[in-house]
């Protein structure tokens, strides 16, 4: 696959949807009826499990966000969640300032790398989060929604830190506001799918079906039976 080399291809890589095939549409019915066949209720112990397991299995969170922040974040939304709030550009905002702390932070104003991956370049992303607004916030279903949100913040990174565990709660709120678990990422490389410049495009009807699997691993972890 060739390299992005245009800024423009990834606006039209975030507004193209992906495509439910086969395979996927056997995933999301298996997540289904984990959801419904799900024995347990949720005790705290098994919720503290998955969170600190979560943390643990991910490099970006355990080496950059402390734990004590990461805990704050997912309670924040857990108790956003039990008051029935919808998510908005304004609570992902909020999310973010949790995750590194009120006084640091904001929209990014200049470029952002990491290591050699050049990322949306600034003067793009105000159209990219006006579509982002647009469409997946509005979006109606609940494994597109979860993944757009978590891909589009991965991709346009709007702010200067927290990008990465920011796009995981905000995905993680439209998941378990239907009644399904959080994502686990099994590695860097599942959690991956960005598209950076310079730098071979992913296919995002895969990535799709990598963050399905996620889901699927957290119900491996509580119920590996």
């Amino acid at each position: 696959m060739k390299d992005v080399s245009c800024p423009s291809f990834i606006l039209e890589y975030l507004k193209d949807p992906p495509v439910i095939s086969g395979s996927v549409s056997q995933l999301i019915r298996r997540l289904g009826k984990k959801r419904n066949n799900l024995k347990i209720q949720l005790t705290k112990n098994l919720q503290d499990v998955l969170e600190k397991k979560r943390y643990l299995m991910s490099e970006s969170l355990s080496e950059n966000q402390p734990w004590i922040r990461w805990q704050e974040a997912n309670h924040w939304v857990e108790v956003n969640l039990q008051q029935d709030y919808p998510i908005s550009w304004a609570s992902i905002v909020q999310l973010n300032k949790k995750i590194i702390g009120d006084d640091h932070g904001g929209l990014r104003q200049g470029s952002f790398f990491q290591g050699n991956r050049e990322f949306l370049p600034l003067e793009f992303m105000s159209e990219a989060l006006d579509e982002f607004q647009k469409k997946v916030l509005f979006e109606t279903d609940v494994f597109v929604k979860a993944f757009e949100l978590y891909l589009g913040i991965e991709t346009i990174r709007p702010f200067e830190q927290g990008n990465s565990p920011t796009a995981r709660l905000a995905g993680d709120w439209v998941l378990m506001s239907a009644g399904f678990l959080p994502v686990t990422f099994n590695s860097s490389d599942q959690s991956h799918m960005a598209i950076t410049l310079n730098h071979p495009a992913q296919d995002k009807n895969k990535s799709f079906e990598r963050y399905l699997q996620s889901i699927q691993n957290s119900y491996d972890i509580l119920l590996p039976n």
